[in-house]
């Protein structure tokens, strides 16, 4: 048991580091959180929504909000989905 909390714990670093990653604008990492992340997000809301095509609007949803806030940071806030000036 021990070791599955150990991975579990240094899997959870490495979507942290990728997390950074993405802040500082890598594409490269947002590819690499998402490849593994979308079969399993794209799964699970299948069982709930039970359409193929909803299950993947969904998803991209749900990755593109990871990195829409981004463009936000990236020019002060200004971008066009910013509430603020």
């Amino acid at each position: 048991m021990p070791q599955e909390s150990t991975t579990a714990s240094e899997g959870a670093g490495e979507d942290r580091e990728l997390l950074s990653r993405i802040a500082r604008q890598e594409r490269t990492a947002f590819d690499a959180l998402y490849r593994p992340y979308y079969r399993r997000m794209f799964h699970f809301v299948l069982r709930v929504v039970r359409r193929e095509e909803i299950a993947e609007e969904v998803v991209d949803d749900a990755m593109f909000a990871v990195w829409r806030p981004l463009e936000q940071f990236r020019d002060g806030g200004r971008s066009a989905g910013s509430r603020h000036p």
